[in-house]
């Protein structure tokens, strides 16, 4: 005795946002989160903060999942992200995203409740950011820290970023973005 298949099915994802190549939105985000994931592992193994290959594979797999963020309004993954939790790597790829701007970028950065960490996850997340949005100088100073008028995400998003377009003006801040951590981070 034989089973009949049905093929009158629905698929249970009907009705939900698909990318341009009909990846749902949640499945987009927890695979971005796993190479993310696998990056720090590889860095764990490597005992350093990249492994080459590994980083290598997975920053060709970022091409793909750029490609379909392009294709996903930004209020859509807002959305997701708000209710899922702001990460790194979330805040990164919304740089990405239909209609984004680095308005944006930044409130998402601001919005992640991990605080940056001289770390390969956060560097990973960092350097999948849209460098469109990074292109901004930032000039610090003691007066600048002693008065609270620093971004501190900024400052760490862009010491590990973009290096080059944070200026200290004095002798002190310039002591001072040495020994974060973050500028360690860049391989120039």
């Amino acid at each position: 005795m034989s089973a009949e298949r049905r093929t009158d099915f629905q698929d249970s994802r009907c009705g939900a946002f698909r990318t341009q190549d009909g990846i749902d939105l949640p499945d987009l985000w927890r695979v971005i989160h796993l190479n993310a994931r696998l990056a720090e592992r590889a860095a764990a193994v490597s005992g350093k903060d990249e492994a080459a290959g590994p980083i290598r594979d997975m920053q060709r797999a970022w091409d793909a999942h750029r490609t379909q963020l392009a294709s996903v309004p930004i209020g859509r993954w807002q959305g997701l992200c708000s209710s899922a939790g702001w990460t790194w790597a979330a805040a990164a790829a919304s740089s990405w995203c239909q209609n984004a701007d680095a308005a944006q970028m930044w409130a998402a950065f601001r919005s992640c409740v991990a605080p940056p960490q001289s770390k390969v996850a956060f560097r990973y997340a960092i350097n999948l950011a849209n460098p469109a949005f990074l292109q901004i100088d930032l000039t610090v100073s003691e007066l600048s820290f002693a008065r609270g008028e620093v971004d501190m995400t900024m400052l760490s998003v862009m010491l590990v970023a973009a290096p080059s377009r944070v200026v200290a003006q004095d002798q002190s801040s310039a002591d001072r973005l040495r020994d974060s951590g973050f500028l360690a981070m860049h391989d120039d």
